[in-house]
């Protein structure tokens, strides 16, 4: 495969079969999907002309590393579709990807049902978290509060038991220019967060009334 600013061209074989497919996706969780595709497509026979055609036109999943513009010059990674270790490390890559913002912050929710030991799970988050050298770390539920004393290596620490009270919160905070991580279960509805931190964009409307513009003119 060939990975460029804003696609990846894969280069792919299954049997006799040759496929070089471009995909509008750089980051490693997007790419074993469409991957994934191309092998169901292949195995259910349907033409290569197609699957490349098809392929080009994918569109990000909502809620999986979805990025957009942020306030305060910032960047929000909205990455709260689900919350489990592995998609954890494949959004702190996406993360690592990010040009521009020097500084990198996380929300990370309470990750449910991991079967693994708290202390051990967190802990190996924290591990990845000053391997991504991150900047600033929030962290949201009570199983997550409780290891806070494992984050000690992260510079800046937020700690709120529930969505809720980090959004009472949030203006105390000063994001600036910052990459923003949101990663968290579904049960903590971080679009809610999202939405707060996302630049707001509005449209313009320009209207024109002929008849007072014919008006205007037949008094002047």
């Amino acid at each position: 495969r060939e990975t460029n600013a804003s696609y990846t061209l894969l280069h792919l074989q299954a049997q006799s079969t040759q496929l070089d497919c471009r995909i509008p996706f750089t980051d490693e969780a997007s790419i074993y999907n469409a991957i994934t595709c191309c092998g169901v497509m292949l195995y259910l026979n349907i033409e290569t002309e197609v699957i490349q055609k098809n392929m080009q036109q994918l569109k990000p999943v909502s809620m999986r590393l979805e990025l957009k513009k942020g306030v305060n010059q910032c960047s929000i990674i909205n990455d709260s579709y689900n919350n489990d270790i592995d998609s954890l490390k494949m959004a702190l890559d996406f993360l690592e990807q990010q040009e521009g913002n020097a500084k990198k912050t996380v929300i990370l929710s309470d990750i449910y049902q991991s079967g693994i030991n708290n202390s051990l799970l967190y802990g190996t988050i924290s591990k990845l978290l000053k391997q991504k050298k991150v900047y600033r770390f929030i962290g949201i539920g009570s199983e997550i509060e409780t290891c806070k004393n494992l984050f000690s290596d992260v510079p800046h620490l937020h700690f709120y038991a529930s969505t809720s009270e980090l959004l009472k919160h949030l203006n105390d905070i000063s994001f600036f220019q910052e990459t923003i991580l949101l990663k968290g279960a579904r049960a903590f509805e971080f679009e809610s967060v999202a939405s707060r931190l996302e630049e707001k964009l509005h449209d313009t409307v320009l209207e024109i009334n002929l008849s007072a513009i014919r008006r205007n003119l037949q008094l002047y």
